[in-house]
């Protein structure tokens, strides 16, 4: 179980570090990993994620409905 929690939160991760890097401005990869922990574990800097990606909602349901799917299995 903490296994498939851990390999999650790093593809998470890796796709937050993808996800910012392809926006109209460049964000340091360490700030887009913060800013994506910090929003997917602590519920923190929404606003700041939308303004890098522009689709929180989108992206913060995709991953509950993933982790709740991996849970179930």
């Amino acid at each position: 179980m903490k296994k498939k929690l851990a390999l999650m939160l790093v593809v998470v991760l890796t796709a937050a570090i993808t996800l910012a890097a392809c926006g109209s401005s460049a964000v340091e990869p360490k700030e887009a990993a913060d800013i994506a922990v910090n929003t997917i574990i602590f519920n923190k800097d929404t606003d700041k994620l939308r303004r890098i990606w522009g689709r929180c909602e989108e992206l913060r349901k995709r991953n509950q409905n993933r982790f709740q799917k991996r849970v179930h299995e």
